[in-house]
């Protein structure tokens, strides 16, 4: 009688031990799911970031040669006299 309770006994507990591995099986892939899906979001957000600041650089770029060939009388005034104030001294 004592073998019968300690034969169900393992069985119920092999069962028990059965379910618990799968579960954490279970938990151990999602993790690993959640892990593969951060990688890609901060593959994806590396990517955002390197194109745009390449966009910045390229709207800097574009400011700044804009600037250069702009025209600006106010600019030009200040120009000459800077230019002229530091020849001043050099005759």
């Amino acid at each position: 009688m004592l073998w019968i309770v300690a034969i169900v006994a393992i069985v119920t507990t092999a069962g028990v031990i059965e379910k618990y591995m799968k579960h954490q099986v279970r938990i151990a892939e999602i993790k690993n799911q959640a892990v593969k899906d951060e990688l890609a979001l901060e593959q994806q957000r590396y990517e955002n970031f390197v194109l745009e600041t390449e966009k910045m650089r390229l709207e800097l770029d574009y400011k700044r040669d804009a600037l250069t060939y702009t025209k600006d009388p106010v600019v030009e005034d200040l120009e000459k006299h800077s230019s002229s104030s530091s020849n001043y001294g050099q005759n």
